[in-house]
């Protein structure tokens, strides 16, 4: 009782500026961790990899509610990373986590915060498919910035560079080692990102993200690549994947 009676006795000298600061260093830690839970989860879609998605989202399900945050404003955030965590294969948890972008960015546009951006500047982008893939790349970086920062300018700009910028070259001879699954894959790529440039809402955008990371893993699952690959070519089994 004594110990007890001392702690509340102590607690009563600090300051509200004291009090306030703690919570808000808590919040600060703690929205780290999340951060890197999400770009996990994101990472292992693209990847094709279900298991770590859906592991990562499961963990930053387990700890939500936040406390120091509003818990009505964390109740979208908490349905998509449970719906991603629960995603029965890859499209589903790519179409949740972008529910769990828009959702962040709704908190960090209502709160007045944003993150740092994690897309540096924009590539130099050459005929070659490799400087190509290097601004999609950036290209959909910048995009789930925009999303989660609430940055609708930077979501549009990345939105119509995608849009602009070809995987395959044109005039590619017919047999040439790309296989039309992958130029069907393209096609979509590009009808997402113009549809993502149009988007007048956060969950219009939310939908286009999903879609986008989606069929990124479809592609770089058909191709052998994508990012933490060792190839990035295309198969030389008729163009089909080859299960892997």
């Amino acid at each position: 009782m004594r110990l007890v009676a001392l702690l509340v006795l102590l607690t009563g000298c600090w300051s509200t500026e004291d009090r306030i600061a703690q919570s808000e260093e808590k919040v600060k830690d703690e929205m780290v961790v999340h951060h890197t839970e999400v770009l996990a989860a994101r990472d292992a879609i693209v990847a094709g990899d279900h298991a770590n998605a859906t592991d990562a989202l499961g963990a930053l399900a387990g700890r939500l509610p936040l406390d120091g945050l509003d818990r009505g404003r964390q109740q979208a955030l908490m349905d998509a990373v449970v719906a991603g965590a629960k995603a029965e294969d890859l499209d589903a948890a790519a179409r949740a986590l972008g529910q769990v972008g828009a959702a962040c960015g709704s908190c960090h546009r209502a709160v007045g915060a944003k993150p740092p951006p994690e897309a540096g500047d924009k590539p130099v982008v050459g005929s070659d498919v490799k400087s190509q893939m290097a601004l999609h790349h950036w290209a959909m970086l910048t995009l789930w910035d925009g999303l989660v920062r609430g940055d609708d300018a930077a979501f549009s700009n990345a939105a119509q560079a995608l849009n602009a910028t070809p995987m395959i070259p044109s005039g590619t001879p017919v047999d040439a080692p790309v296989p039309p699954d992958a130029a069907a894959l393209e096609i979509r790529v590009h009808d997402l990102a113009a549809r993502a440039a149009r988007a007048g809402s956060p969950q219009e955008r939310a939908k286009a993200v999903g879609d986008l990371l989606g069929t990124c893993q479809q592609c770089h699952l058909l191709l052998d690549g994508g990012p933490g690959s060792s190839g990035g070519k295309a198969p030389d089994n008729g163009g089909a994947p080859d299960g892997g």
